[in-house]
């Protein structure tokens, strides 16, 4: 079988702008292509390709341990009919291998994009697969990886939560349940983990194959342009394309509305209610931007304080010039947590009047 020089591996992690790094790994493939860089569309799902984002969720899926199989990620539906997940996912690792074997003979790069290898290939096992998968054609791997401090990432997962429907009032997790899980917020404690990731791709991968960045750690920081640099290739400064927003968070405002939204999801039949939120959430990101409710001061220095020792290891590992990991300015967070209200019941009337219309 033909070999590659090397993989470049992006791992996210979830919440570091991944969907801009993928948009821009689709649009520009035939020009990456070109330069020697493979961005395989064998491991990618039909709602991907037509979006248009080189996010490799099939192939985060097809290393799960078995009883980990992320059914939210590949629902059984988009497997055929009478296939098995065993099957299934030897059927896309074989598909990958031909795409890799059937590339133009001037490459020598592979790059895989998928942010749920942060938090799904969460087991020493899953790694170690993985390297051994992607050992199999090439002859080296590259990791990246993008870290944000672990309250910044609660916030924007809270944004994400209320965002998809939820109607919960918690924003930052509290980990009680069996196994480190809040089911609350749908989050176990590995997710924000970052010591614990690095150090599962560093035991598969060695320390030096690992490129750490932290998420807007600099004036010009794009992520786009350090994943692409990690290939070989310059990001194109011509380009027109502008960083996707699908972290942005909406304001507090349109969190509440949202919010509201969600907690009178019984108004609406099943074939309007996610179209609905949909319309309603590009609406409010477009015109509503903003931080969103944040948790206490307390809260947030207490959340940090759980991941202490780990991150000043990945400082000691990868930042050892730095004082701190994350230099983090506690004082933009209130004394008290901030709470999304609830709106007026004449706000139901508009619901109506949208459900009325919608019918229509």
């Amino acid at each position: 079988m033909r070999r590659v020089r090397r993989v470049v591996l992006h791992v996210g992690t979830e919440r570091t702008g991944s969907t801009s790094v993928q948009k821009a790994l689709f649009a520009h493939r035939e020009l990456l292509l070109s330069q020697g860089i493979l961005v395989p569309l064998s491991i990618l799902r039909s709602y991907e390709l037509d979006a248009g984002v080189a996010n490799h969720i099939p192939f985060v899926a097809a290393l799960t341990d078995e009883e980990m199989f992320p059914q939210d990620l590949m629902p059984a539906e988009l497997m055929p009919p009478d296939t098995t997940e065993a099957q299934w996912r030897a059927a896309l690792v074989a598909g990958l291998r031909r795409e890799v074997e059937m590339a133009p003979s001037n490459v020598d790069t592979v790059i895989i994009s998928a942010e749920h290898i942060h938090s799904r290939l969460d087991t020493a096992s899953a790694v170690i697969r993985m390297r051994e998968l992607l050992a199999s054609f090439a002859d080296s791997t590259t990791v990246v990886a993008f870290l944000r401090p672990q309250i910044d990432m609660a916030v924007s997962l809270y944004n994400l939560v209320i965002r998809r429907g939820g109607v919960e009032r918690r924003i930052v997790p509290a980990f009680d349940d069996e196994g480190g899980w809040d089911r609350v917020l749908g989050v176990r404690q590995s997710y924000f983990d970052l010591d614990a990731m690095l150090k599962r791709l560093e035991a598969a991968f060695g320390r030096d194959a690992i490129l750490v960045h932290r998420y807007g750690g600099e004036v010009d920081f794009d992520s786009r342009k350090l994943v692409f640099a990690a290939g070989g290739a310059e990001f194109p400064e011509a380009t027109t394309m502008q960083p996707a927003r699908e972290n942005a968070s909406v304001s507090r405002t349109a969190q509440e509305a949202l919010f509201f939204i969600n907690r009178n999801r019984e108004m609406f039949e099943d074939a309007h209610r996610e179209f609905l939120v949909t319309i309603i959430d590009n609406v409010l990101l477009a015109k509503f931007p903003g931080p969103g409710v944040r948790p206490a001061r307390s809260s947030a220095i207490n959340f940090m304080n759980t991941f202490a020792a780990g991150n000043e290891r990945i400082r000691q590992t990868y930042f050892p010039h730095d004082r701190e990991l994350f230099p983090i300015d506690y004082t933009r967070f209130p004394e008290r947590d901030d709470e999304l209200r609830d709106m007026p019941e004449s706000a139901l009337v508009l619901l109506a009047l949208l459900n009325e219309a919608m019918r229509r």
